[in-house]
């Protein structure tokens, strides 16, 4: 039960990160490298 709980926190994070990489080709909010930051955090 706690892989299947870590695999979904890890998809949740990746599609997170994905999200906000398609939102900054758009806009430019923030540079790439906080959002990749924020996924190995």
């Amino acid at each position: 039960m706690i892989n299947f709980s870590a695999f979904l926190g890890a998809a949740t994070m990746y599609t997170r990160y994905k999200i906000v990489e398609k939102q900054n080709e758009t806009c430019y909010f923030s540079t790439p490298v906080f959002n990749l930051v924020s996924l190995a955090l």
